[in-house]
């Protein structure tokens, strides 16, 4: 988990008090090579944070040949960006290429940082924690967290 912390700490103004907070809404497992995180169909609510190894999303073809799409090794996020917000089925499958250490992140973190019970809070955190993701071309989608451009209009401002 101190992987994710230290992610958290270099991308977004939370304190360390804040963090612990909302480590309290992550979990924390370790995958062994060859497991299959998510199936291309499947509908999922999860996003995962690599700590430490290497996961791979990818497609199978109609003659069942496997077309890698994207690597998440360590300090990397991967999921699938409307099966994680919507529950719709994914887009393609993940696997996990080497022993493996996640944090995993639920729809639930995404909204967390909205009500933290701290007032330090500087408004522009809320944005700043919400999983950024983008669907690319190929349906894999790219998510992370980063900080929210001070220029960047956000709802109600």
């Amino acid at each position: 988990m101190q992987a994710f912390e230290n992610y958290l700490k270099r991308h977004t103004p939370l304190t360390g008090e804040q963090i612990s907070v909302l480590k309290q809404e992550l979990k924390e497992k370790t995958y062994q090579k060859g497991k299959i995180l998510l199936r291309e169909g499947e509908s999922t609510g999860l996003g995962y944070f690599v700590c430490s190894g290497l996961l791979r999303a990818y497609t199978l073809d109609s003659q069942g040949k496997e077309h890698t799409i994207q690597f998440a090794p360590e300090d990397w996020w991967l999921g699938d960006r409307n099966s994680f917000y919507f529950h719709e089925p994914a887009a393609f499958n993940i696997d996990v290429l080497e022993e493996t250490q996640v944090v995993i992140v639920t729809k639930n973190f995404n909204h967390r940082p909205s009500s933290l019970p701290f007032t330090s809070v500087p408004q522009k955190t809320t944005a700043s924690l919400r999983l950024r993701s983008a669907r690319l071309p190929n349906g894999m989608a790219k998510v992370r967290i980063s900080p929210v451009p001070p220029n960047v209009s956000r709802p109600g401002q």
